[in-house]
Order: structure tokens, then C-alpha cells, then sequence
């Protein structure tokens, strides 16, 4: 008897654990790689349901054909002609704007009640719920430093501003501080000793590059004013005026490093280091620095158009016409065809071999996405990773989010591109 009643036990456990699995499994969807383990009459893969075929598609076909059955043959994208031709119109419009991974990549199962993919409780919880029950479940220097880490300028940059403010470069009176004999006088105007105010203020050679470069400031005014206050007063002034990525600060930044560069060139490679050797300078390190692109998505949902526009905007460039382009396609929502301009503006630059970039987006989802921040949207995986792929191949690359007026070139290119249906692309 103790045996039947342990058997009996066993039997209902093993019965809840399949009850368990068989509901656990309804909340599971596939998420398209290479299409090789999903069949595609059977599986819910297009917004977790099987998609309708039809009525001139056989039952043999239907049953055999996986989903790699409607991807080209290298991968590149869906088969359009294959695709409109079998299923009905509104489920091939959403296979076909169901991102597709760039490289082979298996298929998976993924838990669609969250929006990472990921499994939780949480979510498990309200779907038995709803399964079961039916319910609904609903100081200057400490200042300095935060600015300082806060602005999108190189790391170098950051490491030399760091250096400058803890008084930490190698000028003569700090190299003379150490014991080292030598002389403390500035050598290229000989007028007072070399410390870190002469070098990027009152030097002759400082002063010149000050007044007559595109910000003309008169480093010398104010001469009782420390060098720290002398840096923060700009760039403060700067940001304010300009908003926190002021092009005058990565500019005012560049000058300094500048001046570095050209007087160590001067004491060790005996270069003249003059005004125009600065010059030259700054312009080789702001050139790619100063690339910013606007991206903007436009999306209509009744047809699930989208339109995607990038527009490169850098001072150093000039030309009669819009640099960038624009693409025309088909997405699941309006942040999908953020992301997708946001790709193809870094696929752009890479053969407009731009090798520093800002990317400007009025999407605050995008940027924590690309930050993991927030949880990535599982209809965005494949994309969102091979913006990150694509990133890494720049010597600089930020994507940072703006106000909508700073991205209207872009907006304005993909709505037109969405309304014409016209794709482009011009290249400096």
C-alpha cells in the first residue's frame, strides 16, 4: 500500500512538472538566427504565432519548409518574392521586418512575456495567472572633475586635462622642482620661466595661437586668475552658451593639447613649433573628432514603411551638397527604424572611411540600449549588436542622445524617404 501511494505521488508530480514545462513552453517564442532549427508552418516565430500561409501554398510545403527557406542563400536578407508569394500580406510584412542577424547564428527560444528575452519570475508569475485565473497583472577641483569626465573628448585628452590640473605635466620649473639641472627659461620667447601658465597662456607663442584662432581669446586678460579657474571659466562659458557637447570646448580642449605637442616637438625633435605648427595640429586632431552625424527614423504603422536618414555635419568639411544618406525599409515599430539608421549611418561612415565619430540621436532608448542601461528589445538583438561590432572598428565613436532640433536634418531625410520611397547616399 505504501508503495501504490508513493507510486501514486510520484506520478502526480511528474504529471505537474509536465504541466509545468507544456506552460512554460507557451510563453517561449523563436528568435530568427539562420533560420535552420524553425520550422516555418509550425513554430510561432512571427510576433509568437505560427504565420498564415496561402491558399495556393500545398500542405506538403507547408510542412517542410523551415524558415531559412525564406532567407537568401548568404544570409543578407529575406526573400522578398519568396516571402509575399506564401504568406498572407500582413504576416509577410512583419517577417520581413523582423531584423536578421549579419552573421550565421543559430536560432533560440526566448521568453516573450519580457522584453530582453530573458525568463523571470515575475513575468512567469502574471502569465500562469492570466492562464489560470484569466486576471490582468499590471569644491572647484571636485567641480572640475565631474565636468571633466562628463565631456565626449578622447581618453587621452581626459588623462592630459587630469595631468594639467594636478599641476603633473613635465614643464621646466616642475622638472627643475625634481633636482634635474637645467634651464627654467621658456625657450622660445626666453621671456619668463616655462610653467604650465606661460606654456598655455602667457608665452608669445600661446598668446598668438589664442587670439588668432577661431576663438580668439586673449589669454592674457585676467593674469592674476589661476590656470584651473583660467581652463573652467571657458569651458563653463562654452557649455552654457553652446550646451553641454560644445564644438568650442572640444576645440578649446584641442588648443591646449596643441600647444603641448608643439613645444615638446620643439625641445625634443628641434621643430620650429611656431604659431602655424600648433595650427596644423589642432586641425589633425579635431578633423574626425569634429564628424558629428545626425540619425533619425521615420516609421509609418499602418504599412510599416520606414524611413532612415543620416546627415554629417563637420566644420572642417565643406561641400555644395548633404553629406549622407538615406535608406528606405520595413520595421516592427519606430524605435526599430531608430536603430536601423543609427546602423547604416555607421555602415556609411566606415566607407566614407571617417575614422572618428559622434553620433547624434533623439533617441534616449537607443543610446541605453547601447549602454545596457536598459533591457534590450529582443526584436532588436541582432541589430543593437552589430551597432556595438561596427563601433569598435572607429579610432573614436560615441553615440550621444539630443534634443529633436539637433537631429532635423536627418529627420527631414527620412521622412521624405519614407513618403518617396527613394534611398541615397553621398559621400564626402
Amino acid at each position: 500500500m505504501i508503495t501504490n501511494v508513493s507510486s501514486r505521488r510520484l506520478s502526480w508530480g511528474m504529471r505537474g512538472i509536465f504541466r509545468a514545462s507544456n506552460l512554460l513552453f507557451k510563453g517561449c517564442d523563436w528568435k530568427i538566427g539562420n533560420g535552420k532549427k524553425v520550422w516555418a508552418g509550425k513554430d510561432r516565430w512571427v510576433n509568437g504565432r505560427v504565420p498564415e500561409f496561402k491558399s495556393n501554398v500545398t500542405l506538403l510545403n507547408a510542412a517542410t519548409w523551415k524558415v531559412n527557406h525564406f532567407i537568401l542563400p548568404n544570409g543578407s536578407g529575406w526573400n522578398l518574392n519568396r516571402v509575399h508569394s506564401c504568406f498572407e500580406f500582413n504576416d509577410a510584412r512583419e517577417i520581413v521586418a523582423t531584423e536578421l542577424p549579419s552573421t550565421s547564428v543559430e536560432d533560440f527560444l526566448y521568453w516573450r512575456f519580457h522584453k530582453s528575452g530573458k525568463f523571470t519570475v515575475k513575468t512567469t508569475y502574471a502569465m500562469l495567472a492570466v492562464e489560470d485565473y484569466g486576471l490582468a497583472q499590471a569644491h572647484p577641483g571636485l567641480d572640475f572633475f565631474k565636468i571633466l569626465w562628463a565631456l565626449k573628448i578622447l581618453p587621452k585628452w581626459k588623462v592630459f586635462l587630469w595631468k594639467l590640473f594636478h599641476n603633473g605635466i613635465a614643464s621646466k620649473v616642475n622638472v627643475g622642482k625634481k633636482g634635474v639641472q637645467l634651464s627654467l627659461t621658456c625657450d622660445f620667447c626666453a621671456k619668463d620661466n616655462e610653467d604650465i601658465q606661460h606654456i598655455f597662456r602667457f608665452c608669445d607663442c600661446a598668446k598668438r595661437v589664442w587670439r588668432y584662432g577661431s576663438l580668439a581669446i586673449h589669454s592674457e586678460i585676467n593674469e592674476n586668475l589661476s590656470f584651473i579657474d583660467w581652463v573652467l571659466y571657458f569651458i563653463r562659458l562654452f557649455q552654457c552658451q553652446d550646451g553641454k557637447n560644445s564644438v568650442r570646448v572640444i576645440y578649446f580642449i584641442a588648443t591646449l593639447w596643441g600647444l603641448w605637442l608643439s613645444r615638446n616637438n620643439r625641445i625634443f625633435r628641434n621643430e620650429r613649433g611656431e604659431v602655424l605648427a600648433v595650427y596644423i595640429i589642432i586641425r589633425e586632431e579635431i578633423q574626425g573628432i569634429m564628424s558629428f552625424i545626425q540619425v533619425d527614423g521615420s516609421w509609418k504603422k499602418n504599412t510599416r514603411i520606414a524611413g532612415m536618414g543620416w546627415v554629417l555635419s563637420n566644420p572642417l568639411i565643406t561641400s555644395d551638397r548633404i553629406l549622407g544618406g538615406a535608406s528606405v525599409g520595413t520595421a516592427k515599430s519606430a524605435l526599430q527604424a531608430e536603430v536601423l539608421a543609427c546602423l547604416f549611418a555607421l555602415r556609411w561612415s566606415i566607407t566614407a572611411t571617417v575614422r572618428h565619430i559622434t553620433v547624434l540621436t533623439d533617441s534616449h532608448m537607443l543610446v541605453e540600449m547601447l549602454l545596457q542601461q536598459s533591457t534590450i528589445d529582443i526584436n532588436l538583438l541582432w541589430t543593437i549588436t552589430e551597432i556595438k561590432r561596427l563601433g569598435r572598428m572607429f579610432d573614436w565613436c560615441s553615440i550621444q542622445k539630443v534634443g529633436r532640433d539637433q537631429v532635423q536634418g536627418a529627420h527631414d531625410i527620412a521622412t521624405s524617404a519614407a513618403a518617396t520611397s527613394i534611398s541615397f547616399a553621398f559621400f564626402p
